[in-house]
């Protein structure tokens, strides 16, 4: 799933919960996200350079959306509390994303927590991945909506 997906729920979940519980359901709330039919850049783009373009420009957009729901609701762009929730959203991707792209092992990505983030990433994509050539190809609109919901919510 995009990040942009990640971080408009995350803000959402920021704006809605108190500190600590909002962090902690944010986490939890990707998994729940990526059990749902998406869109994935690295299955989408084979091209490693291409790829790392659209990753950055994918957490551009993921930035881009927090700052706008903020600034439409008035809010302080740079509220702590709201910006680490839309972040922690999106950190089981960030943590996949190093472990994919280390060449050998490392402390981190050998370490029992990231390995079991990375295990339960791959469990949540495992809800829809068997048909995942029919579902690729809905998934992009399907975050889209998403991410409308989320906008229309606030």
């Amino acid at each position: 799933m995009i990040l942009t997906v990640h971080a408009a729920k995350g803000t959402l979940l920021g704006i809605l919960l108190p500190p600590g519980v909002a962090q902690i359901v944010g986490f939890f709330s990707h998994f729940f996200a990526d059990a749902m039919p998406h869109w994935e850049l690295d299955r989408a783009i084979k091209n490693r350079r291409w790829l790392k373009i659209a990753a950055g420009v994918d957490l551009g957009a993921a930035f881009l959306a927090y700052a706008v729901i903020m600034s439409h609701l008035g809010l302080v762009v740079w509220s702590l509390h709201i910006f680490s929730t839309a972040a922690i959203a999106c950190l089981p991707d960030l943590i996949e994303f190093i472990k994919k792209a280390a060449q050998k092992p490392t402390r981190f990505t050998s370490s029992r927590p990231t390995r079991l983030v990375v295990y339960c990433h791959e469990l949540a994509h495992s809800f829809w991945q068997k048909k995942k050539d029919e579902i690729q190809q809905i998934g992009f609109q399907w975050q889209a909506v998403v991410v409308f919901l989320v906008v229309f919510i606030l």
